[in-house]
């Protein structure tokens, strides 16, 4: 049986990691809704884009505890999107903003009387050697980067918080999402398709994804419905497509070639050899082993809890979704 949406009053909304690609869809989707949202960031206030009216830009960093406190002001939800993302960087570079970073929040957040903490985890928290459906009440799988490390142990802090000082907690956990502004999985993947320089092993699995838009309105839909408390949700549109279909839409799109196919052990040789320059030329790689691996990854995530504890459903039909990032792909390339 579904359970009807719980209707939200008007609420003051805290969003960290404001400036980010997620984290401007959230701010944009609550101050849609009516709720004052207080858009949080180390570049709040100089963000190019702006946020739209009614939205207080203010600058916070997560690993410095005292631009916390005053950002908390009057705060009825938290919405922690903050995190450093990426395939490559120094373990205590994700760990400080992921794990340390949600550690200061929470500390400030455990003596307030918040309505929701709504913990952004990623489904990295499976690990990428298993197979078969990851649900929700898994442990947490083999650790491979320090991006799911720190994610692992993020959610382990709000946990604790739970128990010892009652902090009303939910932990979603969205799958890869894709979209406009999603540097990851569409604009990276993108910008190398009209390169000519996108290729895929050919034992790539399936892309596991979300769109963007689908995790801003599960994250409202469990901002202001109790049954949420203390519960952890998958955020998954398809599990069906894989990474050579998907990029095949972004190629089509962009009017290039097929995506190319390479030798696993060629892809990770190139991968190791831009992580050795990387660490004499200070740049990001243009590739490294664990995008190979994580593209290899052969499992997919249980995407049904949602609906059935809270009568969620995605706003955006998936094929939609394609639908209006391919749209976006095609304007970018007429620009």
């Amino acid at each position: 049986m579904v359970r009807p949406r719980m209707s939200a009053v008007p609420r003051t909304i805290l969003v960290t990691g404001a400036t980010g690609c997620l984290g401007r869809a959230v701010v944009a989707r609550l101050a849609r809704g009516g709720h004052r949202v207080i858009a949080a960031s180390r570049h709040a206030t100089t963000h190019p884009g702006g946020f739209p009216e009614r939205v207080l830009p203010v600058v916070m960093d997560v690993t410095r505890p005292e631009t916390i406190d005053p950002a908390l002001e009057g705060v009825d939800v938290v919405v922690h999107a903050a995190a450093r993302i990426g395939d490559w960087g120094g373990r205590e570079e994700f760990l400080s903003v992921i794990r340390d970073g949600t550690r200061n929040l929470v500390a400030a957040c455990a003596t307030r009387q918040l309505t929701r903490f709504v913990h952004v985890s990623s489904v990295l928290f499976y690990g990428l050697h298993g197979s078969g459906v990851m649900t929700e009440g898994m442990l947490p799988g083999h650790m491979t980067t320090p991006y799911a490390e720190g994610k692992v142990a993020a959610e382990e802090i709000v946990r604790e918080a739970q128990r010892t000082d009652g902090l009303r907690a939910v932990i979603l956990r969205p799958a890869n999402f894709f979209g406009p502004g999603s540097q990851l999985f569409t604009e990276r993947p993108a910008d190398l398709l009209l390169r000519g320089l996108l290729a895929l092993p050919p034992d790539s699995g399936k892309a596991n994804v979300v769109y963007i838009e689908n995790v801003a309105a599960a994250i409202a839909a469990v901002s202001f419905d109790d049954a949420a408390i203390g519960e952890v949700y998958n955020v998954v549109d398809d599990t069906a497509l894989g990474w050579r279909e998907l990029f095949g839409v972004y190629a089509e799109a962009l009017g290039v070639g097929a995506v190319a196919t390479r030798p696993t052990w060629l892809l990770r040789s190139l991968g190791a050899c831009f992580e050795g320059w990387s660490h004499i030329s200070g740049r990001a790689p243009l590739l490294t082993r664990d995008a190979v691996d994580f593209v290899r990854f052969r499992g997919t995530y249980a995407m049904g809890k949602l609906a059935e504890q809270l009568g969620h459903e995605r706003e955006v039909a998936f094929d939609a979704a394609l639908a209006r990032t391919a749209d976006y792909l095609r304007s970018r390339r007429r620009r």
